[in-house]
């Protein structure tokens, strides 16, 4: 009896497992100066390292206008974050000097 009632409530259970959908979306920040989307330019590599710590993203080679990609060129989201962290400052220190333009 007790079987047969688990058993039922497992049925239930995966009824209505499957006859639910869930699209809960959230948009990671990347570019600071867009409010519904992540970046300003189009992605193409990807790739999460080993145990899905972080995921890295780059931009598209062949886009136009290349300056748009600035800091977020590469960028990286560890887990359990909501924001991804620019790997590619538009300024970098080259032979000493500071603040020089990566381009």
């Amino acid at each position: 009896m007790v079987l047969k009632k688990t058993y039922n409530l497992n049925i239930v259970l995966l009824t209505l497992l499957i006859a639910t959908n869930s699209f809960a979306t959230d948009i990671i920040k990347g570019d600071q100066e867009l409010v519904n989307a992540s970046f300003s330019f189009p992605i193409q590599a990807h790739v999460a390292s080993l145990f899905g710590r972080n995921f890295y993203v780059g931009a598209h080679p062949n886009q136009t206008g290349m300056g748009n990609a600035n800091n977020f060129a590469l960028s990286a989201l560890s887990r359990n974050t909501t924001e991804f962290t620019p790997l590619a400052p538009e300024k970098v220190k080259i032979n000493g000097e500071k603040d020089q333009p990566t381009e």
